[in-house]
C-alpha cells in the first residue's frame, strides 16, 4: 500500500483492506438495534392488543432502532458498491 510509483495499485490495495476490515471486524461488531427491547413490558410492546398500539416510550424505541437499522443498511450498500467497483482487480 506504499508504492509511490504505482498510485492505482496503492488505491486498490487500500480499498481491499478497507473492505476486509469492514466485513471481517466492523460489521460483525455492530450492536443489534433491537437488543434493548428486553427491558419493555408486554403492555408496552402491545402484546395482547391490536398491532401498533404501543406505549410512547416503546414507539420511540422502535423509531430509534429502525433508524439505526436503516443506517446499517445504507452502510452495507455503500460497501457492496465499493466491492463491485474493484471486483475485476481482486483475481488478477
Amino acid at each position: 500500500m506504499k508504492l509511490p510509483d504505482m498510485p492505482s495499485q496503492v488505491e486498490h490495495a487500500k480499498a481491499v483492506f478497507r473492505l476486509y476490515k469492514f466485513w471481517k471486524h466492523e460489521r460483525p461488531a455492530r450492536p443489534d438495534p433491537f437488543d434493548d427491547a428486553e427491558g419493555f413490558t408486554d403492555e408496552e410492546e402491545g402484546r395482547g392488543k391490536k398491532f401498533g398500539d404501543w406505549s410512547p416510550r416503546y414507539s420511540e424505541f422502535l423509531k430509534r432502532a429502525g433508524e439505526l437499522e436503516d443506517k446499517y443498511n445504507q452502510e452495507d450498500q455503500e460497501y457492496l458498491h465499493m466491492l463491485i467497483e474493484i471486483r475485476k482487480g481482486l483475481w488478477t
